[in-house]
């Protein structure tokens, strides 16, 4: 089968028989509310089961609201006359924090797969970078950029909580590059960084080093925070401590983190940073400091980027599949446009860990407090 198909999948009943109540609601064939669940089990021949957990679907996409016991489920949405002959647009948005120069080669060329799939559907990217949306949230600069001419539907890449709640109040299409905060009904494609964080604890404790740092930059995702979080509880489960610092993401305030955290006792022996740029500062901020690496300290990237293959040594780190991940974006994206919201998925892109010179045996002298 040729890879850029995808497997056939079978459609559970709950899933169907959601879809089917979505159609029925969109065209208008139920007033405020559905009919009975008796009445729907009948009509549909189903099982009460499975008609509550299609029902229960609908609730957390926020279609149909409970009645209670022994009353109706209300009808929350409903497409309208003006919505049904709007013409779609053909422009797919980016809303990101950062700028092309920044953004990485892994996030670059996601975006470029989404790009280069739904251009054969006859729709196209544009990236919308707005720091300043990330940093304060404004509803009301939100709802101009969404009514820029042409829009389809979006992608947000590092979101914050209150922009995804504005979004998925909307209705408009849009597919989070990451995670989505908890309760909010919106699709996802992410990198599982969780993963990704336990499994740098046990490396890291697996080869000797014991004092251990999380750095994490501002600003910075929902996944990066549920990645230190994490990697701090398995640290801690393996017997080893850890802290995690955040800073600003300039270069100046790491430096002064990384002055702070050596002059510490016990000094960190082992660094973890989801930023690779911000692995190299630190690498070459250690060896300037006198510390040969790996053999005193160790540093883990949980992204992937050029820079971490170019340093000498090489960085330790982890890696997903850029064009995967574009194509599951895309592919999520295309059936929001074609079928409206439908289920709501959370596609896990697995990473994959590189070795590097940068993570070794640690051989260290102890320093004690």
């Amino acid at each position: 089968m040729p890879p850029d198909l995808p497997l056939p999948q079978r459609a559970l009943l709950c899933d169907q028989v959601a879809e089917v109540l979505r159609h029925g609601i969109t065209d208008g064939r139920w007033g405020r509310q559905l009919p009975s669940e008796a009445a729907l089990c009948r009509e549909f021949q189903v099982s009460r089961v499975t008609l509550r957990k299609a029902i229960g679907q609908l609730m957390r996409e926020r279609w149909v609201r409970s009645g209670g016991r022994g009353c109706h489920h209300q009808i929350l949405r409903r497409r309208s006359a003006a919505a049904q002959t709007q013409p779609l647009g053909r422009i797919v948005r980016v809303l990101t924090p950062y700028s092309g120069k920044v953004m990485g080669v892994v996030n670059a060329g996601w975006i470029e797969a989404v790009n280069e799939r739904i251009s054969a559907a006859g729709y196209r990217v544009e990236m919308e970078h707005h720091p300043h949306l990330f940093a304060r949230h404004r509803p009301e600069d939100l709802r101009r950029l969404d009514a820029l001419p042409d829009t389809a539907a979006w992608i947000l890449h590092f979101s914050t909580e209150p922009m995804q709640r504005w979004f998925a109040a909307t209705g408009r299409p849009c597919v989070v590059m990451g995670r989505v905060h908890a309760g909010i009904p919106l699709p996802s494609v992410c990198n599982d960084t969780e993963a990704t964080g336990r499994h740098g604890a046990g490396l890291l404790y697996a080869r000797g080093y014991r004092e251990l740092v999380y750095l994490m930059a501002e600003f910075t995702s929902l996944n990066d925070h549920l990645a230190a979080e994490a990697f701090a509880k398995e640290a801690r489960s393996l017997g080893a401590r850890v802290r995690i610092v955040v800073h600003p993401a300039e270069l100046d305030p790491l430096r002064a983190a990384l002055d702070r955290l050596l002059a510490a006792r016990p000094r960190p022996t082992g660094f973890f940073s989801t930023c690779p740029e911000h692995c190299l500062a630190i690498l070459c901020h250690l060896q300037y400091a006198g510390l040969r690496i790996p053999e005193d300290a160790a540093i883990l990237s949980g992204w992937d980027d050029l820079c971490v293959h170019y340093a000498v040594p090489t960085i330790a780190h982890y890696s997903i599949d850029d064009v995967k991940a574009g194509r599951k974006t895309a592919m999520v994206l295309l059936d929001l446009l074609k079928n409206g919201s439908g289920k709501l998925r959370t596609v896990h892109i697995v990473p994959e860990f590189k070795s590097g010179g940068s993570l070794g045996a640690w051989r260290g002298t102890p320093v004690h407090a």
